[in-house]
């Protein structure tokens, strides 16, 4: 049977495009196996699903604040590379021919290193403003920099690099990169639901929503880059505009 590893972790919006992926990938005849850290939420959506064997490694974080454990993380990850080639090497009969990235951090460097280690591609998606976070979080445009350079060094070792949307592939070029960059929409397999009226009166009941009155629901990462600034200030504006016209 064909062996395919995926992996992804941090918040769920990284592992649900897999889990997207897996249905097709079983009905296809593969063998899938899953890697990822303990106690997490990959390993705990991964675990739902039959037929998928999840394998722990060790990993760090990328914190936009200061801790401790950000001088230990490296050395972590440095292990987690460690035990996925053993795993890798485990799998028998997996012949990897192309490695894909979503993040020029922690998990980028992993699949780097494994990529150049056996000798395959890597492609990386750019889609988060990192010069942003760093200033956001330290208020210094000199460390800003420094991020945004350590991001084009990452995608400038790649083989092929994506990015979600035009914009985001912009973002990517206004800190240096000048390689070739591939759009690559998001998808989904969400599909309409056929009872949508029943499902609003259940999460009413639920969630103890108000009869009438209209509800907002954001789903994403609660970051200000997920545009949660305009979402609030409309709001506002829709709450101060009734309190007018009333």
């Amino acid at each position: 049977m064909k062996k395919i590893v995926l992996t992804g972790g941090g918040t769920a919006g990284h592992v649900t495009p897999n889990l997207a992926l897996i249905p097709r990938l079983q009905a296809d005849g593969w063998e899938i196996h899953y890697i990822g850290a303990a106690n997490s939420a990959e390993q705990e959506l991964i675990s739902r699903v039959p037929g998928v064997e999840f394998h722990t490694v060790s990993v760090g974080k990328l914190r936009r604040y200061f801790d401790l454990k950000n001088f230990s993380d490296p050395f972590r990850v440095i292990k987690g590379v460690g035990q996925a080639t053993a795993l890798l090497r485990r799998l028998k009969g997996l012949d990897c021919q192309i490695f894909h990235a979503h993040s020029p951090f922690n998990s980028g460097v992993n699949a780097a290193l494994l990529a150049r280690h056996l000798e395959i591609p890597l492609v990386a998606t750019f889609h988060s403003k990192y010069w942003n976070d760093a200033y956001q979080y330290t208020h210094s445009t000199v460390a800003a920099d420094l991020m945004a350079k350590w991001v084009v060094s990452f995608y400038n070792s790649c083989d092929a690099v994506w990015a979600c949307s035009e914009g985001t592939a912009e973002t990517l070029r206004s800190y240096g990169y000048t390689g070739d960059i591939t759009i690559m929409t998001n998808g989904t397999s969400f599909k309409a639901p056929t009872n949508p009226d029943e499902l609003r009166k259940r999460a009413r009941a639920e969630f103890h929503l108000p009869q009438g009155k209209k509800t907002l629901l954001f789903v994403g990462h609660q970051i200000w880059q997920k545009n949660l600034k305009l979402v609030l200030d409309r709001s506002e504006e829709r709450r101060v505009g009734k309190e007018r016209r009333s």
